[in-house]
């Protein structure tokens, strides 16, 4: 079998989501810091920025909750239990724009 990198920057959740429906492996660069140990601001909820920590994670499903509440999940080999590692979508998505929402896409081009 052959794969084909291919890669984004700007990608959206919508591009992973079309990825993994057509069963494309996908890698992205976020910091890591804002995956594993998120802060929220306490006023608003919403995620907050941290030190910077450059890591790459292997995405390979979204999921979403009977709450409604979306989580992206994640393979990472950076820590013992990061296989199929449930990340909100909010967290998820502060860390990835840490570094330009860049999407790697690994697929298998039809052979002619």
């Amino acid at each position: 079998m052959v794969w084909v990198a291919k890669k984004a920057t700007n990608a959206s959740l919508e591009d992973i989501a079309d990825a993994l429906e057509k069963g494309d492996k996908i890698i992205v660069g976020l910091d890591a810091n804002e995956i594993w140990s998120p802060l929220r601001d306490a006023m608003t909820g919403s995620p907050v920025e941290q030190t910077n920590g450059g890591h790459a994670v292997w995405v390979t499903g979204i999921d979403t909750e009977p709450d409604g509440s979306v989580k992206i999940i994640l393979n990472d080999s950076g820590t013992d239990s990061g296989q199929m590692k449930a990340v909100d979508a909010q967290d998820f998505l502060n860390a990835w724009d840490d570094y330009g929402n860049l999407l790697l896409v690994a697929d298998t081009p039809e052979l002619v």
